[in-house]
C-alpha cells in the first residue's frame, strides 16, 4: 500500500510542481519574481521539515496504516477542492491573455520607436 502511495505521488508531484510555478510566475510581476521564488522555497522547505517531525510522532500514535489512509484522504479532499475551484481553473487563461498582453504592448512599444525613428 505505501509503495502504491509512493508511486502515485512521484508521478504527480512533478505534474503539480510545474503548474504551480507556471502560475506563479504568471502571476507574478517581473520585479517580483526572486522574492517571490525565495519566500515560497523557504515555506516550502520548513514545512517539509516540519512535516516530516509530525510524521514521525503520528506514525507512533497512530501506526503507518492509518496515517497512510488518512493522508490519501486529506490529499484527496485537497485534489477535489483545486478541481472545483474557479480560481484554479481560470489560471492558464488568465496566464496566456497576461502574456499575449504583455507581448502586445511591447511589440507596440518597438512599433513606436520604429515609427518615430523613420519619421
Amino acid at each position: 500500500m505505501l509503495l502504491a502511495v509512493a508511486f502515485a505521488e512521484s508521478v504527480v508531484s512533478p505534474v503539480y510542481n510545474v503548474a504551480l510555478d507556471n502560475y506563479r510566475l504568471a502571476r507574478t510581476p517581473d520585479h517580483m519574481r526572486g522574492r517571490v521564488t525565495a519566500g515560497i522555497a523557504t515555506l516550502v522547505t520548513g514545512a517539509s521539515a516540519l512535516g516530516a517531525m509530525a510524521c514521525g510522532a503520528l506514525i507512533a500514535a497512530f501506526g503507518p496504516v492509518w496515517l497512510t489512509w488518512a493522508l490519501a484522504g486529506w490529499l484527496a479532499l485537497l485534489a477535489i477542492a483545486a478541481t472545483w475551484s474557479g480560481t484554479v481553473r481560470r489560471a492558464e487563461q488568465q496566464a496566456v491573455e497576461k502574456y499575449t498582453h504583455a507581448h502586445r504592448s511591447r511589440d507596440m512599444k518597438v512599433s513606436l520607436v520604429l515609427l518615430r525613428h523613420l519619421a
